[in-house]
C-alpha cells in the first residue's frame, strides 16, 4: 500500500492510499479523519467489486494492529 496524498477539509483530514492484489487489482483506499470523532471512515475504489470485502478486512485486520 502506498500513500498517495493527504487533504484537510474544515475539521477532517482524508489520506489516500493505493494498493494492488495479488492478482494486480488496483484499488485507491481513502481513509477519513474527523477531529473529536473516534473512528475511521474507509472507501475504495476498484474495478473487481466482489473483492471488496476481503481488502475491508485486510484493513481493518491493520489499522487494529
Amino acid at each position: 500500500m502506498f500513500f498517495i496524498a493527504k487533504r484537510k477539509h474544515a475539521n477532517q483530514d482524508v489520506f489516500y492510499f493505493s494498493a494492488k492484489m495479488p492478482r494486480g487489482i488496483p484499488f485507491l483506499t481513502e481513509l477519513t479523519t474527523v477531529v473529536g470523532i473516534p473512528g475511521i471512515k474507509c472507501a475504495i475504489k476498484t474495478p473487481n467489486p466482489e473483492m471488496a470485502s476481503l481488502f475491508f478486512e485486510a484493513i481493518e485486520t491493520l489499522l487494529k494492529g
